[in-house]
């Protein structure tokens, strides 16, 4: 589980810089494109994530983002939220 968390850490380092550059999910292409991103970081580092944990961080660094949080602050949210719910 250890390296699903520095995966996630990188993950949220490369989600940013989408959402810097476009605070809302206009029509559901920011979720897409980051769901691309974790399941390819996911998928290069030969680990499993559990199901339903590439949509609950994409979610949660667009909704963080769009609440006003500066992107570092979203990636550590996010990170300690998923980190709970998935029992990581």
């Amino acid at each position: 589980m250890f390296y699903l968390k520095l995966v996630l850490l990188s993950y949220l380092g490369l989600a940013a810089f989408e959402l810097n550059n476009k605070p809302t999910n206009a029509g559901g292409l920011i979720t897409k494109l980051c769901l691309a991103g974790f399941n390819a970081e996911i998928n290069q580092s030969r680990l499993i994530a559990p199901n339903g944990m590439g949509k609950y961080v994409c979610h949660c660094m667009i909704k963080e983002f769009n609440e006003g949080a500066s992107i570092e602050s979203a990636k550590i949210t996010c990170k300690n939220k998923a980190i709970k719910e998935f029992k990581l």
